[in-house]
């Protein structure tokens, strides 16, 4: 009898957090406060019912142009142990996994822009760099759905960490980020290190694209 108390309890759970994914289309003003209160019901513990709809929330939380990106950008802050765990998760749900990577891939140029600005915050850094670097890997061992995830995200990450041409239009939005915006002697980030790190993500890209060709 335990079983189907306990699905009931989740179905219950997901019906309460419908109502909150409602209240924030309605207003996006509500979605700090939401992303907030659904971080600890969706953690890596909750069962997989669970985890999907949080991993599914957070990605739809950070690729909405409903928010603006200044929200975003302090929102990431506190979804990054959440979107750490949800990646690191030995055999982790492929779904979890594809909303987990698609969130990562939204909240990248928002955490690099809260770095270049914040270059005290080493804590931040060191856990978006552990999220990049757990989904390269994920990159050569996932299933095909969650690899062209994982390339998405590559594709994000080559974007933010390439020097900017002149004579190219820029976005003008809370995208345009680009290794041309951090200053000299960052306390934390290496412009050769992120650049080395970017041209070498392209060509990885590039790799694949000719072997599929």
């Amino acid at each position: 009898m335990a079983a189907p108390s306990s699905q009931a309890s989740v179905n219950d759970q997901i019906r309460q957090l419908n109502d909150a994914r409602k209240l924030v289309l309605g207003d996006v003003k509500y979605y700090p406060t939401v992303v907030k209160s659904i971080l600890p019901i969706v953690g890596p513990t909750a069962r997989v019912e669970l985890r999907r709809w949080g991993a599914d929330f957070l990605a739809e939380a950070f690729s909405t142009p409903a928010l603006p990106g200044s929200e975003k950008e302090t929102m990431q802050l506190f979804v990054l142990d959440t979107l750490q765990s949800m990646v690191e998760t030995p055999n982790e749900d492929p779904h979890v996994l594809r909303s987990a990577i698609q969130t990562a891939a939204s909240i990248y140029p928002f955490a690099l822009r809260w770095i270049i600005n914040n270059s005290y915050d080493n804590l931040t850094w060191e856990r978006v760099v552990a999220i990049k670097t757990r989904i390269l890997q994920i990159w050569s061992e996932a299933e095909s759905t969650v690899r062209i995830c994982c390339i998405k995200f590559a594709q994000r990450v080559v974007l933010a960490q390439s020097v900017a041409n002149p004579s190219e239009p820029r976005r003008g939005d809370s995208l345009d980020i680009s290794l041309d915006k951090i200053p000299p002697n960052h306390q934390t980030l290496d412009v050769m290190t992120l650049d080395a790190e970017g041209v070498g993500l392209l060509d990885r890209m590039l790799s694949v694209l000719q072997e599929n060709s």
